[in-house]
């Protein structure tokens, strides 16, 4: 059970930071700079800012994005159980 809580803090670690962090450089790099929503000069911490407070206000997309690498953890998880499942019988 420990390890399964330190699995999913890693998620939520990687949705709350570095997913934002990537799609903030990549987005830079492919689009152009961040030109923020607000009187702020756009930076990263400007940036991962936003999504927090879109998830505050209850945005699915911001939720999603948070979220989605334990999701996909999980997933995989039901994934290889159910074919451990199917391979067992």
């Amino acid at each position: 059970m420990r390890r399964y809580l330190i699995l999913v803090g890693i998620f939520l670690f990687l949705g709350a930071i570095a997913l934002p962090a990537l799609i903030y450089y990549v987005g830079a790099k492919i689009v152009g700079p961040y030109e923020g929503s607000g009187e702020g000069s756009g930076n990263l911490v400007e940036f991962i800012a936003s999504i927090y407070l879109d998830a505050l206000q209850g945005l699915p997309t911001a939720w999603f994005l948070i979220l989605v690498p334990a999701m996909l953890w999980i997933l995989w998880r039901l994934y290889t159980w159910i074919r451990r499942s199917q391979l067992a019988t």
